[in-house]
């Protein structure tokens, strides 16, 4: 590959990261999800390139730091924090053991824990 090719894929590379970045952080703002570190990771990559994306960087990414500081700005939140994680370790655990269907499931079977992979059916 040339010298020019190279330096095309990588602007190509480079430019698909960051947009990836941008719609996931996107996504992630309604979604759960690091949605404003996503997006000021993508707009970082695109401000190598772009100076639109370079004058949206600082903005996003104080933003950013700010919404961390207020996420851990009192223990009580710190506390609903590290439990509402412990809570999405352990459905993740059980989703990953699939116990039987319980008696007071409301609906068909099939729809127990869906999506749980073929490892844990065994």
């Amino acid at each position: 590959m040339s010298v020019r090719g190279a330096e095309t894929a990588k602007r190509f590379s480079a430019q698909a990261a960051g947009w990836l970045l941008v719609v996931l952080g996107l996504a992630a703002m309604i979604l759960p999800g690091p949605g404003l570190l996503l997006l000021v990771a993508g707009l970082a990559i695109l401000s190598q390139q772009f100076a639109w994306a370079e004058r949206r960087v600082e903005p996003v990414k104080r933003t950013a730091f700010k919404t961390a500081a207020d996420g851990v700005a009192t223990p009580t939140r710190v506390v609903v924090s590290a439990l509402g994680g412990l809570a999405l370790i352990a459905l993740g655990v059980v989703w990953g053991v699939r116990p039987p269907v319980p008696e007071w499931w409301p609906l068909r079977d099939s729809w127990w824990l869906v999506g749980a992979g073929p490892l844990a059916r065994a």
